[in-house]
């Protein structure tokens, strides 16, 4: 799951400093979720690195990335298309994902008519596709897509 759709995923109430002392388990966060930010903190047509942990410890750089605009694709009352990558650029093994240009592009002939949301490496500019994390440029380069989820006007990321 790429987009901010929460379906199936039991995700929990934010944990807030006015919350603490609450006697709810729903505060805990589900396995594997991270917090990243607040929904006004991550610009539309930008992306946010972040460095969230998986359910076995181990520290992944992602990049978060909010496509659109205005009150398209509204989710838990949020607007934008959410994605999240691996923020490590696969051709020079650098941490730049979230710093690439963000747009949209037209698929090849044979797929279907949708327009691809991509980011364009900042070094070599390759083009990933940010759903499937696939490169349009190399078809020996992807970056690893992670799940994300709005929740109470938080992002929260789970790491593939």
């Amino acid at each position: 799951m790429s987009s901010a759709d929460t379906a199936g995923i039991q995700m929990p109430a934010v944990d807030r400093p006015s919350d603490r002392g609450r006697d709810d388990s729903t505060m805990a966060p589900e396995a594997g979720w991270t917090a990243i930010a607040n929904v006004d903190d991550v610009p539309f047509n930008r992306g946010v690195a972040a460095l969230v942990e998986s359910v076995e410890g181990i520290a992944t750089p992602v990049a978060v990335f909010r496509l659109g605009g205005g009150d398209i694709n509204l989710v838990d009352g949020v607007a934008g298309r959410w994605y999240c990558v691996d923020h490590v650029d696969p051709a020079t093994l650098v941490p730049v994902m979230a710093r690439g240009l963000v747009g949209s592009v037209s698929p090849p002939v044979s797929d279907t008519n949708t327009a691809i949301d991509i980011v364009v490496s900042p070094i070599y500019k390759h083009r990933y596709d940010l759903a499937t994390g696939r490169c349009l440029n190399d078809d020996t380069l992807r970056l690893t897509t992670h799940e994300v989820a709005i929740v109470e006007r938080e992002v929260w990321v789970r790491p593939s």
